[in-house]
């Protein structure tokens, strides 16, 4: 862009006659507002950004959370139709007077009761079905009616914390054999003594089913000190280190499909210190195919240690985000562009008024300061020396070869004039027509006088040469 100024210069030239420290200040003047700008928007771009990839957290909760309701709510009836009714609940009743081989008699039975809709359960991922008598003694296994007797106060919190407060509870657990959310209610008879609690215990592969149709890719990631000191040895090789950090490890049989994802080392270490610390978290990241998306920790908890079990990690490709980063690049872009513009005009304006300013104080045919200069600098000085200089007879230069070729001579006259003073300190002024003014400061007399009268003979022995014309002056 080419802005003319009152004295008929480009801005390109006028900044090209600026100090060389006045154009390293404009420089580091542009490339700071440049950097400006850029903080302005990235920092911008990451508060949008981070609340989105916080919603998407959200999102995630809100959807395990639906889905565990959904199936609190299908448990419930569940328990309350085949479990919590008086055939049940008597055969509860006489097991906990039973001897040993009557006992295996009412086991049996209860078993016959409860297997038909066992096998529905089966369909719909129910790991475990089964009843506890007080005292936290398994009374009968589904899956496993050979095992039976056994005492779980120190597996299962859940059925401790049932038997202690006789009052239903649910709550995402590690156990001997899987992990998953476990549904727990107690049992009373008809005069409402406690009987005893029902389990109805569901993998995380329930979870990540039903989550399937909402998100692409879902892992479960359990704790490794919980499954070292919960599951059975003969369980544990199912369980193997996951891709983002050695303390979680990956359920082979609910999830062992690894995100199509390539995570840096920075990102990796974002993944272990959130980890570390069991918050939930989400952060976005790049498919093979460059696709962008969001990849979301949910941390899951026992609600009844508090105690962290792992996390539901889950990705979900993200055309908002997509659009978000190319709405990042176009804004620093236009960023760019504004500031640029902004920043040129205000280099116009000042040099223009830089122009003015020196159009005021400058002579154009001398290219040297004027009278105005003069007047300004003479303020200034305590004790200046002062000399006049003309060239005799100028007019009739003027009239034998032209204003122009005579323009061309005060020129030349006034940078010899300008290099043969410059070296005493001297500044030169033209006053009008033909006439320059000489100043210095602080200078002895005697040696001014001097300076001038070698001044002089050099300028009158500079012959000019015009068009081949010899132009001789006197001053």
């Amino acid at each position: 862009m080419i802005v003319r100024c009152v004295n008929c210069l480009r801005i390109d030239q006028l900044f090209n006659r600026l100090p060389r420290k006045h154009k390293a200040i404009f420089v580091m003047l542009f490339f700071t507002v440049q950097l400006m700008g850029y903080f302005a928007v990235s920092t911008y771009y990451q508060q949008v950004k981070t609340t989105y990839l916080q919603w998407g957290n959200e999102k995630l909760s809100h959807e395990y959370d639906t889905v565990t309701g959904l199936y609190r709510s299908f448990f419930r009836t569940l328990f309350e139709q085949h479990l919590n009714n008086d055939d049940v609940k008597n055969i509860i009743s006489s097991a906990i007077q039973s001897e040993s081989q009557n006992l295996n008699r009412l086991r049996q039975k209860l078993f016959t009761n409860l297997d038909p809709v066992y096998q529905n359960l089966r369909k719909i991922g129910v790991r475990q079905f089964q009843v506890h008598l007080p005292g936290n003694i398994v009374l009968l296994r589904m899956h496993r009616p050979d095992l039976f007797a056994d005492d779980l106060s120190l597996v299962r919190e859940t059925v401790a914390y049932v038997d202690q407060h006789q009052k239903a509870v649910e709550s995402f657990e590690q156990g001997r054999t899987f992990t998953g959310i476990r549904f727990v209610y107690p049992l009373f008879d008809a005069r409402n003594k406690f009987i005893g609690s029902a389990e109805i215990s569901a993998s995380a592969d329930i979870l990540i089913h039903s989550l399937g149709h909402i998100y692409s890719n879902l892992q479960l990631l359990v704790d490794r000190s919980i499954t070292d000191a919960k599951v059975d040895k003969t369980e544990k090789s199912k369980y193997h280190t996951s891709q983002y950090s050695d303390r979680l490890l990956v359920e082979s049989t609910t999830s062992d499909k690894p995100f199509n994802l390539e995570f840096d080392n920075s990102t990796l270490a974002f993944i272990a210190d959130k980890s570390s610390k069991n918050e939930s978290f989400s952060f976005s990241a790049n498919n093979y195919q460059q696709q962008h998306g969001i990849v979301s920790f949910l941390n899951l908890r026992n609600s009844l240690s508090g105690n962290s079990v792992g996390y539901l990690a889950s990705y979900s490709i993200s055309p908002h985000l997509q659009q978000l980063n190319k709405s990042y690049l176009i804004q620093l872009l236009i960023c760019f562009i504004t500031f640029s513009v902004l920043f040129i005009g205000f280099v116009a304006i000042y040099l223009q008024k830089k122009a003015l300013i020196e159009r005021y104080y400058y002579s154009e045919i001398m290219h040297i300061p004027n009278r105005q200069a003069l007047l300004r600098d003479l303020i200034k000085i305590e004790h200046p020396s002062l000399a006049l200089i003309n060239i005799n007879e100028f007019k009739n230069i003027n009239d034998i070869y032209g204003i122009h070729m005579g323009n061309d001579l005060l020129l030349d006259f006034a940078n010899r004039a300008k290099a043969n003073t410059g070296k005493f300190g001297y500044k030169i002024f033209h006053l009008g027509a033909d006439e320059i003014a000489i100043l210095g400061e602080g200078t002895i007399e005697s040696n001014f006088n001097q300076n001038l009268a070698k001044l002089q003979n050099k300028l009158e022995e500079h012959v000019y040469i015009y068009s081949d014309k010899e132009i001789d002056i006197e001053l």
